[in-house]
């Protein structure tokens, strides 16, 4: 977790919280310790600018649902 934090500039807490909102599940192998694909990066990554926007966890995850949505329907 202290590498993404230091990766994404965001506090532990914050990257917890964020990782909340958006329902991330991370694997974690023996050791108990959280490991996250470069997919989980450029989510949180997301995440983050919005979070930056001003947006609370509960609308930073609604608007990457419907970024998601968006994704899906494109040909």
């Amino acid at each position: 977790m202290a590498v993404v934090s230091d990766m994404l500039q965001l506090d532990p807490q914050t990257l917890r919280r964020l990782g909340q909102a958006i329902d991330l599940e991370h694997a974690r192998p023996s050791g108990n310790q959280r490991r996250y694909s470069r997919n989980d990066l450029e989510v949180l990554s997301r995440a983050a600018e919005l979070a930056a926007e001003g947006n609370n966890p509960l609308g930073i995850a609604r608007i990457m649902a419907l970024e998601r949505q968006l994704e899906q329907r494109e040909p």
